[in-house]
């Protein structure tokens, strides 16, 4: 169970990185999607306010889901440290 959780924080944390640090680069560059990134079909390439505004909703919601995770595995750790001190 503890490797569970373990693992759902972990996932979540690096995935909530990642999104965040591709949003940097689109609004490093004020492109979407930024060059160099591999697409799976032609792609419109949005540059100017709707660039920038991808670039911002990405960055926000990477953090967010890195400090959810961070949350989720402090919470984790309290809940587990309350019912193993209960159980002894």
């Amino acid at each position: 169970m503890v490797a569970a959780l373990a693992f759902l924080c972990a996932s979540a944390g690096v995935t909530g990185m990642f999104i965040f640090r591709r949003g940097r680069h689109v609004l490093r560059e004020g492109r979407f999607p930024a060059s160099g990134e591999r697409v799976l079909r032609d792609t419109v390439v949005l540059t100017g306010q709707a660039a920038l505004k991808r670039g911002r909703i990405l960055t926000v919601l990477g953090a967010a889901l890195f400090l959810s995770a961070v949350a989720l595995a402090i919470a984790s750790w309290r809940f587990y440290a309350l019912l193993s001190v209960r159980a002894a």
